[in-house]
């Protein structure tokens, strides 16, 4: 049934698993590389709401 539609090229599943390979590559790649991103951001900004919220004054107090 199927080759009587395309008789003319046959599609070898080994490229098409090739192919689809490598969209799901790069498809993975900029997800994680959005996603380390991201969490990046959010480490930062929640780093700098920590310490806005509790600032450390090493000249007034006498811990380490």
């Amino acid at each position: 049934m199927d080759q009587q539609r395309r008789p003319h090229k046959k599609k070898d599943p080994l490229d098409d698993a090739l192919d689809r390979g490598f969209i799901w590559l790069i498809i993975g790649a900029t997800s994680i590389y959005s996603g380390v991103w991201l969490a990046i951001r959010a480490a930062k900004g929640t780093l700098g709401l920590w310490r806005w919220l509790f600032p450390r004054e090493p000249r007034s107090g006498g811990g380490p």
